[in-house]
């Protein structure tokens, strides 16, 4: 049951970073829309969270999430680059199979703010923008993203890692 448990907790993990390489990608795309432009952007995503989980029989783990992190642009300056996020949710893993919904809020240098609804489930991994503020207004998208690969935990209950972010 245990060795059970940690693989499942390891498939939640997994989901809740792929929520958030998500949500940067698409802050990229959608605010280039928004302007009426198309660019390419590459950032470096680092995040720290916890997650508190529920294991009412073998095959189920249910929990929620919350993680923080910062955005560096591989130019620097580049989009987003000195960012900070936010991001929460729940997720469950019945029998190996995900189902996540979070949300995220991302704030840059000028305080400006974007935030979005991200999923995960079998048929969709995906991030849509709800609004922003400042020069992020009128944001509309929405993305699908690739599962990154899981990140070692440094205690019981908490994740960390970084990703590589880039679209256009």
């Amino acid at each position: 049951m245990i060795h059970y448990l940690l693989l499942s907790v390891k498939a939640l993990l997994a989901a809740v970073v792929a929520a958030f390489a998500a949500a940067l990608v698409v802050a990229a795309a959608a605010t280039a829309r928004a302007q009426g432009k198309e660019m390419k952007v590459e950032n470096w995503n680092c995040w720290g969270g916890t997650a508190i989980l529920i294991a009412p029989v073998k095959d189920t783990v249910l929990a929620t999430y919350q993680l923080t992190g910062t955005t560096r642009s591989v130019t620097p300056g580049g989009f987003l680059d000195g960012s900070s996020f936010e991001c929460i949710g729940s997720s469950e893993v019945i029998a190996g199979a995900v189902n996540m919904a979070g949300h995220c809020l991302v704030v840059d240098k000028s305080g400006d703010k974007v935030w979005g609804r991200t999923t995960r489930n079998k048929d969709e991994d995906s991030f849509v923008y709800l609004g922003g503020t400042g020069k992020y207004q009128g944001i509309t998208g929405k993305i699908g993203y690739a599962r990154p690969v899981n990140y070692p935990s440094p205690r019981a209950g908490t994740f960390t890692g970084c990703a590589l972010s880039s679209g256009t």
